[in-house]
């Protein structure tokens, strides 16, 4: 993992504004890189490259406020120990009609 800016190597943060097709080009290939159980992110001299195994952690939080609304998705894993599994429920994610 480099960085080339003396930061932290093991830390990756990137923030833009994009389109929506955009962000899905991204999001497929996040979804790609944790199928194969090896992803890569860049961006200028920034890199990481992670390996997420066994159980991850999948969190969605979203909001909806007068003025600014988000949604924030993370996935995260133990390097050291298989994820502990916390399930409440299924999740149901779909395009909402207009």
């Amino acid at each position: 993992m480099t960085n080339g800016t003396g930061r932290n190597p093991r830390v990756f943060k990137h923030e833009s504004l994009q389109d929506g097709k955009s962000i899905e080009t991204y999001l497929r290939a996040i979804a790609e890189g944790l199928s194969a159980g090896r992803l890569r992110l860049a961006s200028d001299d920034r890199e990481v490259e992670l390996e997420p195994h066994d159980l991850l952690r999948f969190r969605v939080d979203a909001r909806r406020g007068s003025y600014r609304s988000g949604l924030v998705i993370r996935v995260s894993w133990r390097e050291d120990l298989p994820t502990d599994d916390l399930h409440h429920g299924a999740l149901r994610v779909r395009p909402a009609s207009r």
